[in-house]
């Protein structure tokens, strides 16, 4: 099968592979969802910090890793002022915050997940020929935590675990 549909893929699985443990979980207290979201915050940056981040030196040098984190910094800033969003709050009675909050978390995984494929696909085509591997599989690496972090949000948001989208709370 073509290398770059199996890195694709690969990185696909992790996230299901990630998901399978919070189907074990009915309910989440509070303060064990602040402990797996710590955990898998820790595991994400772990994995572009010594996956990624060694990936961009060898290819470029310090100063173009800096200018495109900071560059990003920025951007990332700027949405987060610009676009408007909705700040979950803790509280129980907002625990099942109905449809509307499941699409909108969903839609923003999804358009979270482009950048990922599109930077596995152009790893691939690159010239250095163990990049996409290297980035498929760091990449995989941050997406097992991703999946459990969705999963877990949908089942203490109320979803069941095999509730079709027609069917979710209101």
């Amino acid at each position: 099968m073509n290398t770059i549909l199996m890195g694709c893929l690969a990185t696909s699985i992790c996230t299901a592979l990630g998901a399978l443990p919070a189907l074990l979980f009915n309910r989440v207290t509070h303060r064990g969802k602040d402990i797996l979201l710590a955990f898998t915050a820790g595991i994400m940056v772990a994995a572009s910090t010594y996956g990624l981040i060694p990936s961009a030196l060898k290819l470029s040098n310090l100063w173009i890793l800096t200018i495109g984190t900071l560059l990003g910094t920025a951007v990332l800033t700027l949405l987060e002022l610009l676009i408007p969003h909705q700040n979950l709050e803790h509280a129980p009675e907002r625990a099942n915050s109905g449809r509307t909050s499941i699409f909108l978390f969903l839609s923003a995984m999804g358009l979270h997940n482009l950048p990922e494929g599109l930077s596995v696909g152009v790893s691939y085509g690159s010239s250095n020929h163990d990049l996409g591997t290297i980035v498929a599989l760091s990449i995989g690496l941050q997406n097992i935590p991703e999946g459990f972090l969705t999963a877990l949000f949908l089942i203490t948001h109320g979803l069941r675990r095999r509730t079709p989208p027609c069917c979710w709370p209101r």
